[in-house]
């Protein structure tokens, strides 16, 4: 039942929540490389500032290039310069050729520039593509796009271009981290000496919100936002883009696959439970029994605890008795909270699957719905149920951030409601420091 899943391949039926790289690292510069990186970390434990360490160093886009660049010492001042200005035109360069569609839901792009060429995939609002083709033609202007992975052909009606859609792919557009250490240090100030707030693991990807100096700051999830050493990132713009057919499938059939897994799991539970019920009635009667024929307190513990070992659950037959067995629920529970991802938006306060959550509304609509009730605030979950170690975490366990929660699903991964710009997402578990892992299950 357990599967092998990729954070990043997800790609969501709504395009909307997907994002595409459109430009590695462009708005690279010139400047002092200070050790902020931390070493591997030991799970919901510090690491040591690696020394002497180079790294090919990454600016940020113009948006947040308006504070001073460089030492401020004179021999500096023509690099800082330079930099800032090759900044500038490569960030101009990344939406000189931009288009953003305009639709009330989605647009089909066509092989061909009419309306009956095969489909090859949809486009909805607000989402970037670039022109390579304009097309005129009886029934107005088409344009050759590529948008994602998929190029085509779409009516010119459908989208904005020039100033108008540069200005609205700046709103649209968000710049983004990716961590290119082992772990990196947030620090609570724009400072080295700064109090370190957690640690961001490698390959995450994070929003940009402002630079100050060499520092960026970004925002991890509503509740935590901090700075970081700009040469330890690669920034890059991302839009939300076009999807292929392919891909839309490949979500429906992620859907699907998650449905099947989590309709398996609680058909086993099923069984469990009726298994336990039979064994306990079975256990009763014999108690019964054995009093009435007047046999003896030892000879009545020794029948019960023999018939408690011949109804052992399905579920304890099939999986090995060490700690990397999974009970059925968990399964259902992990299957149940990943089918959200990329389908649900963050709404403070929310508690609804359907209209919007927040973290710990998230987290406290999955585990009712398998009958487990839970505080609503993340701090209350964070204190229920176990402790257990990140080398014993199972899916189903909440992972705790101090003011966060996520789920753990399995495969090194959680699923938690960041943001009002990610909604309901998939990260890697320690894409920032845990607190704890609670066992709210067994």
């Amino acid at each position: 039942m357990k599967n092998t899943r990729t954070k990043m391949g997800i790609t969501g039926v709504c395009a909307l929540v997907a994002a595409t790289m459109i430009s590695g690292s462009v708005f690279a510069q010139t400047s002092q490389t200070a050790p902020d990186a931390a070493g591997v970390a030991v799970a919901m434990t510090g690491g040591q500032d690696e020394e002497n360490r180079t790294l090919a160093p990454a600016g940020v886009a113009a948006p947040f290039a308006t504070a001073a660049i460089g030492s401020g010492a004179p021999a500096d001042e023509h690099a800082a310069i330079v930099a800032f200005e090759a900044r500038q035109a490569a960030y101009a360069k990344v939406f000189e050729n931009i288009a953003v569609s305009q639709v009330a839901n989605y647009v089909n792009i066509r092989q061909e520039p009419n309306a009956e060429a095969e489909i090859l995939g949809k486009i909805y609002n607000e989402c970037a593509a670039t022109i390579l083709e304009t097309v005129e033609q009886a029934d107005g202007t088409w344009y050759k796009i590529t948008s994602g992975s998929v190029e085509g052909y779409i009516k010119a009606d459908y989208f904005v271009t020039g100033e108008e859609a540069e200005q609205l792919a700046k709103n649209v557009g968000k710049v983004e981290a990716t961590i290119k250490t082992d772990t990196l240090r947030l620090r609570e100030e724009p400072a080295l000496d700064s109090e370190t707030l957690s640690l961001l693991s490698a390959d995450e990807t994070y929003t940009i919100t402002n630079q100050v100096g060499d520092f960026l700051e970004l925002s991890i999830d509503t509740d935590l936002t901090g700075y970081v050493y700009k040469d330890y990132v690669n920034i890059d713009v991302s839009f939300n883009r076009a999807i292929s057919l392919e891909e839309e499938r490949a979500e429906q059939e992620r859907l699907e696959r998650l449905e099947r897994e989590r309709q398996e799991a609680e058909e086993q539970m099923r069984r469990e439970q009726e298994e336990a019920s039979r064994a306990a009635a079975q256990s009763s009667t014999k108690k019964s029994t054995t009093a009435a024929n007047g046999e003896t307190t030892k000879k009545s513990t020794t029948a019960a605890r023999e018939s408690t070992k011949k109804s052992t659950t399905a579920a304890e037959q099939k999986a090995p008795s060490d700690s990397g067995s999974v009970s059925s629920k968990r399964y259902a529970i992990a299957a149940y909270a990943e089918s959200f991802a990329g389908a649900v938006p963050y709404v403070y306060g929310g508690n609804s699957l359907s209209t919007g959550v927040d973290c710990s509304g998230f987290v406290q609509q999955i585990f009712s719905h398998y009958g487990i009730s839970l505080p609503r605030s993340s701090d209350s979950q964070g204190s229920c149920g176990t402790s257990v170690s990140s080398s014993n975490m199972k899916p189903g366990d909440i992972v705790y951030y101090s003011g966060h929660v996520a789920i753990y699903i399995g495969d090194g991964c959680v699923v938690h409601a960041s943001s009002p710009s990610t909604g309901v997402k998939i990260s890697s578990w320690n894409y920032r420091t845990p607190v704890s892992i609670r066992n709210v299950i067994d």
